[in-house]
């Protein structure tokens, strides 16, 4: 697991407090509390890319999170930083700080974020169809070739119209 720090100057005169952060990053498997209001949000984590034992992860390798952060959705890929915390009640939790959603990486990590329902138009099989066609560039030709989703078993100019419009939609709320 990384270490950042974070700096809190006091006062000019005064030393800064050096505080260590964690980060974790992974995609949302299910959300369990958000509140609209002040965006305190309670998440199901699948942390990824993590060679050493992350803190907190629960039988089913999924870690619990808790802050104040955007309105998500399963499937979507998180990059945090935070703190874990030991809660008397509810057991170890990451206290999100910092959030910055991102797009998966990995082929599988792709077809699972196409195929959880976020895009319009794309379930898990057609997910799976369009990675296997255009593996590490499927994310890239949405974004910048949409009309080769053509070659695609399944897909005629209607459905790759919808996908087109919701993906912009998508890229468009993740970017502001």
């Amino acid at each position: 697991m990384r270490f950042s720090v974070v700096v809190y100057p006091l006062t000019r005169s005064q030393p800064c407090i050096l505080v260590p952060v964690d980060n974790l990053s992974g995609s949302v498997e299910r959300i369990t509390y958000y509140n609209p209001e002040n965006g305190y949000t309670v998440l199901r984590l699948r942390p990824e890319g993590f060679k050493q034992h992350v803190p907190g992860l629960s039988f089913d390798g999924l870690a619990t999170v808790i802050g104040n952060l955007p309105e998500l959705s399963p499937g979507e890929h998180l990059r945090l930083q935070g703190n874990w915390d030991n809660h008397p009640k509810h057991g170890t939790q990451f206290k999100v700080e910092i959030c910055e959603q991102t797009l998966p990486a990995s082929l599988a990590g792709i077809e699972t974020y196409l195929g959880s329902g976020l895009i319009k138009g794309i379930g898990p099989k057609l997910a799976e169809r369009i990675v296997a066609s255009f593996k590490e560039e499927t994310l890239e030709i949405i974004e910048k070739q949409p009309e080769r989703l053509l070659e695609v078993s399944g897909i005629g100019n209607d459905r790759m119209s919808k996908i087109t419009a919701a993906w912009k939609s998508k890229n468009k709320s993740r970017k502001s």
